[in-house]
């Protein structure tokens, strides 16, 4: 912070950061204080509220402002928060009025701050992680286990129901040249749809991972080339694109942190991810992983 600040700016600045603890999604509140932090030099806490600020907008569906300040964010151009917001905000804006209708729906929760959004220290050197199908598939299977574990020790959903999800991936074949997704969130999708919502809203929860409405962007066939597609067919995994030689990934485990840096250990790049509601992946996800066979 600049030495010579207004004793009065800095009061109002104190008064609206306790604010924002208790209500952290007030417009006036960040309003304010990406006006403040630019007046006093505090570039990281401005892009911060114009972040938290364009997620608010979002939400509440005011497309105008929301378009403005993801403007103010492209001129941040070496963030990768300030990017990204900006992006999904254009993004949606750009979709019209269906489009701020779904955000409104999807955005239940914070969207874009997030320790997900910081990158990733670089792998030094990139390696791929040895394995292939059978190990893929046993790795998913695990780590989904622990993902339904919770759910039914949280009693976040049905005991019956989180016991015959257990016995599939418990029992899960694996079939040489055939890969098949292994996702707590998929099974629950195919299986009960109307818990689908509860099991994913969950999960962003306890990861606090944004999540994306992928059906609004165009995923690039380059991104989601960087990885087996085989790969992406068992773990539920999507890239979609890029910022600069980082990459923004979509995955349907936000609690697995092996499950993140494997995905950047064997992409070679800092990554940035989101969460995909199991319904994105199942209208989206064949399309692109069979491209990324034929491309392979």
């Amino acid at each position: 912070m600049s030495q010579k600040v207004d004793p009065k700016l800095q009061e109002a600045i104190a008064f609206f950061e306790k604010m924002l603890q208790t209500m952290p999604g007030d417009r006036t509140g960040l309003e304010f204080l990406s006006v403040a932090y630019e007046q006093t030099g505090e570039r990281d806490k401005q892009i911060a509220a114009l972040v938290k600020l364009s997620e608010t907008l979002l939400k509440e569906g005011d497309m105008e402002h929301a378009a403005m300040i993801a403007q103010k964010l492209r001129s941040f151009p070496d963030s990768p928060e300030a990017s990204v917001a900006a992006m999904v905000a254009e993004k949606i804006v750009a979709k019209g009025p269906m489009a701020a209708t779904n955000a409104q729906t999807v955005f239940q929760n914070d969207l874009f701050i997030d320790e997900s959004l910081k990158p990733a220290e670089p792998a030094s050197p990139p390696a791929r992680p040895s394995g292939g199908l059978p190990a893929w598939t046993s790795d998913a299977a695990k780590a989904e286990m622990e993902v339904v574990w919770q759910w039914k020790d949280g009693g976040i959903l049905p005991k019956d129901v989180c016991m015959d999800m257990l016995h599939v991936f418990m029992d899960h074949p694996v079939v040489v040249n055939e890969a098949s997704l292994v996702s707590a969130l998929g099974l629950l999708q195919e299986q009960h749809p109307e818990l689908a919502d509860i099991g994913f809203e969950s999960m962003q929860k306890r990861s606090k991972m944004p999540p994306l409405p992928l059906e609004l962007f165009e995923v690039s066939p380059e991104a989601v080339h960087t990885l087996p597609s085989d790969y992406m067919s068992v773990k539920g995994v999507l890239p979609f694109g890029f910022i600069a030689n980082e990459m923004l990934v979509c995955v349907m485990n936000g609690v697995d942190p092996s499950l993140r840096e494997e995905i950047e250990a064997m992409s070679g790049r800092k990554c940035h991810f989101f969460l995909m509601h199991p319904r994105a992946w199942f209208e989206l996800s064949s399309k692109f992983v069979e491209q990324a066979k034929t491309l392979g």
